[in-house]
């Protein structure tokens, strides 16, 4: 797909800081004169919009046997989320998660089967929108009270394999990957707007040289 909007995309485990960072580097980037366009994680909108009349939890969602069609729905919405920014011509446009996070999620609450296989292989294929994959580890420790209850509850070995999912399997899914490590918030900030602004640069830059030769 050709177009002018360079797509970044924030992954990683749960409790990592992927939202909190979204916000801050959108509106630091505006400040800066890029136009930029911010989408939320979707989960919650889609739970409270498609599927609280049914189910009174996400939770209900993953003991029961729709899960996999609720992730269907969340990877149409942001699909569509992200074709809607690029036709409006936005320079910058940031996901908070990414397709490969829904992946994650498919592959530890659903048993696999010919349709899941099929929204995992989705997934891979629409991650190559994103020109750019920045990976935010956790701030917080494996066993900090600070992590949330519903994460706890599904154990330590749950957290570990949630982290080394996204430490060691997304590179291979993305044009461009690279792991944000800073524990102070301030520093993580300044350091995505950093990698965000050289790389649409360099994005930019290969752009126009591709241009004039042709």
């Amino acid at each position: 797909m050709v177009h002018s909007s360079f797509v970044v995309g924030l992954t990683g485990p749960s409790n990592s800081g992927k939202t909190t960072l979204v916000n801050l580097v959108g509106k630091e980037l505006r400040k800066s004169g890029y136009t930029v366009h911010t989408i939320e994680e979707s989960v919650k909108k889609i739970f409270n919009e498609k599927w609280s009349s049914k189910y009174k939890s996400l939770y209900e969602i993953i003991e029961g046997n729709e899960y996999l069609k609720f992730q269907f729905d969340i990877l149409n919405t942001l699909r569509d989320n992200i074709f809607e920014a690029i036709d409006s011509k936005y320079e910058i446009i940031i996901t908070d998660r990414t397709f490969f996070d829904i992946l994650f999620y498919t592959l530890a609450f659903t048993q696999m089967n010919t349709a899941s296989y099929n929204l995992c292989s989705i997934c891979l294929e629409y991650m190559r929108m994103y020109d750019l994959v920045i990976n935010v580890k956790r701030l917080d420790t494996i066993d900090n009270t600070g992590i949330r209850k519903s994460f706890i509850d599904l154990g330590y070995n749950y957290l570990r394999f949630e982290d080394g999912f996204f430490e060691h399997l997304v590179p291979s899914s993305c044009n461009k990957y690279i792991k944000i490590k800073n524990k102070d918030l301030e520093e993580r900030v300044f350091t995505t707007i950093k990698i965000i602004t050289q790389e649409f640069q360099n994005d930019k830059n290969r752009r126009q040289s591709r241009d004039s030769k042709r």
